[in-house]
């Protein structure tokens, strides 16, 4: 290969590196918000509440957003399922029977955009 064709895969792969390493962090972002929604919501949530396998969290027009717990779903044991305001499932976090952690991403049509690992 010549020098102009390897800085041109060199560039790429850096770009791509990048690419990930804000997918990283955009996740890590977003389960400390959800971790922040979710414990405050567990203090406004009535005592008589009972929570056995399952919490889902909706928005104001009863939609499901959030959806921890029990996921049977790719072979988890338990998971994280983050839904758009039309009710699709969008971000899907878990961990199966193993403890390996998994994390999958939709497109709005359902189809999967990736995953890791």
């Amino acid at each position: 290969m010549d020098a102009e064709r390897i800085a041109r895969l060199e560039a790429r792969l850096t770009a791509l590196e990048r690419r990930g390493n804000r997918l990283r962090r955009a996740c890590v972002a977003l389960l400390g918000l959800l971790t922040v929604v979710v414990v405050a919501g567990a203090q406004v949530i009535n005592d008589s509440l009972e929570i056995k396998e399952q919490l889902l969290v909706k928005d104001r027009t009863g939609r499901v957003r959030f959806d921890l717990g029990v996921e049977k779903t790719r072979g988890l044991a338990n998971g994280l399922v983050v839904y758009d305001a039309e009710g699709k499932r969008r971000v899907l976090l878990g961990v199966n029977d193993r403890g390996d952690a998994a994390l999958w991403f939709y497109k709005a049509n359902g189809d999967e955009v990736a995953h890791y690992p």
